[in-house]
């Protein structure tokens, strides 16, 4: 019995030996490599952005919207810093660790229909935790959010580093996939363009989501950045009622004085399925059209 008590407290020690150790080489990785994959975009952001304007959103911005576009338009510096499958927690986070070494002239936010229905950080939220510790009070408070076991799993740098050392090791092997263009990544012509779907609108709302939307305007508006909010366009028709979520989203916008741009249900996207991927998603064909749109908009609006 001793002999295993003896055991368990070795194999318990060497853990802890390896997660402090472990810790150490990735918190120096984290602070002087980049770091490879879906990565980047958060990584520049965190650490070397100096852009004049920047994109939030989730993949309807990431897919929609073509730096380069806006830039030749506005004559100004843009990246694309919107993320796959991310939601308002994550927004809210990365606006704070730029904010905290940078002062852009414009956030662009580009939504999702559905926005304010529903407030969760979901799975991709855990991307942000190889920076935990680093001094983002946002970000470690959502890192730590959760159960007990979430608190303490927290702590542990094997668990919040694994997902990084498993990119760079496949990105020594294996050659990446479109990487996309100051951020932008388009998606491509599909086998089948898409039919159109009819949706029912919702009306409900999370009261959770309403105030993250409060907090990441008063963040803008604290800092002197322009916050400018936009729909790219859906291939849905919605019957009955248009998304509760848009119409307060709207409403927000109005009482705060943020400009937003809305195609969710614009006539000429709506008219022809090849400029679109899927229901939710434009290809890089819709996303040129509709990138030269928003940018005259944005041209009007940001320079004014």
């Amino acid at each position: 019995m001793k002999r295993l008590i003896l055991f368990i407290a070795i194999i318990i020690s060497a853990i802890f030996v390896v997660d402090i150790l472990f810790g150490v080489f990735s918190r120096y990785y984290v602070k002087n490599y980049q770091i490879p994959g879906d990565y980047r975009t958060i990584d520049y952001l965190i650490k070397e952005t100096k852009d004049d304007v920047i994109i939030v959103g989730s993949s309807v911005a990431l897919n929609s919207t073509i730096s380069s576009v806006l830039e030749d338009s506005l004559n100004m510096s843009v990246w694309n810093g919107a993320c796959n499958g991310q939601g308002l927690p994550y927004f809210e986070t990365i606006l704070e660790v730029v904010f905290s070494h940078h002062t852009p002239k414009a956030i662009i936010w580009g939504m999702r229909e559905n926005e304010l229905n529903y407030y969760t950080k979901g799975n991709r939220y855990k991307m942000l935790a190889p920076y935990y510790g680093f001094g983002y009070k946002t970000l470690d408070k959502y890192i730590e959010e959760g159960e007990l076991v979430d608190k303490l799993m927290a702590k542990s740098s094997l668990y919040r580093n694994n997902t990084i050392w498993v990119r760079i090791l496949l990105y020594n092997f294996i050659e990446p996939g479109e990487k996309g263009e100051k951020g932008f990544v388009a998606k491509g012509i599909p086998p089948y363009y898409p039919n159109i779907i009819e949706v029912e609108g919702t009306n409900e709302i999370d009261e959770q989501g309403v105030e993250a939307f409060n907090r990441i305007v008063k963040k803008c508006r604290d800092n002197n950045v322009k916050l400018i909010c936009y729909y790219p366009p859906v291939y849905k028709k919605y019957v009955n009622v248009t998304s509760e979520a848009v119409k307060i989203t709207e409403q927000l916008c109005k009482e705060n004085n943020i400009e937003i741009y809305n195609a969710l249900q614009d006539p000429a996207f709506m008219a022809d399925s090849t400029l679109f991927y899927d229901n939710d998603h434009l290809n890089k064909n819709g996303a040129e059209i509709f990138s030269r749109d928003l940018s005259g908009f944005l041209k009007d609006v940001i320079t004014e």
